[in-house]
């Protein structure tokens, strides 16, 4: 497959989760405009080590949530999901480098609609495309 853009990969009624780094937040940010999605809010993931960093050590990680159009279709009633309780707050251990903790991957599916595609995945998911060269 030809790398495309994840604007061009995407359904006119969609949700993207865009993985970022506290020192990239700002491209992030425009990353998300610039493949035409609409910022709506941040998951951060706290982890139980420190990484790197240069002013303060990280230790979270975040997921910014754009949309395309109105994917709203398992979001019933004006608050979204009815018995959702999902946090803008992942507390979850590391795992292999780069690899999303699984309650993520469980809250996307509990609020998104198929197909759903990972891409730089670092292992498979039942019902998931993914894309990756550590698959």
């Amino acid at each position: 497959m030809a790398w495309k853009a994840p604007g061009a990969l995407a359904d006119n009624d969609c949700q993207l989760w865009l993985w970022t780094t506290n020192s990239h937040l700002h491209h992030a940010f425009h990353l998300l405009e610039t493949w035409g999605f609409t910022y709506k809010t941040m998951a951060t993931w706290c982890k139980s080590q420190f990484g790197l960093g240069y002013w303060l050590r990280g230790q979270t990680e975040h997921v910014l949530l754009g949309i395309k159009g109105h994917p709203r279709s398992r979001l019933t009633g004006p608050h979204g999901a009815i018995g959702s309780h999902h946090s803008t707050l992942i507390m979850a251990p590391r795992t292999r480098h780069s690899e999303k903790p699984e309650c993520f991957l469980d809250m996307v599916e509990t609020i998104s609609e198929p197909p759903r595609i990972e891409l730089f995945a670092r292992r498979g998911r039942l019902g998931w495309d993914v894309w990756g060269h550590e698959i």
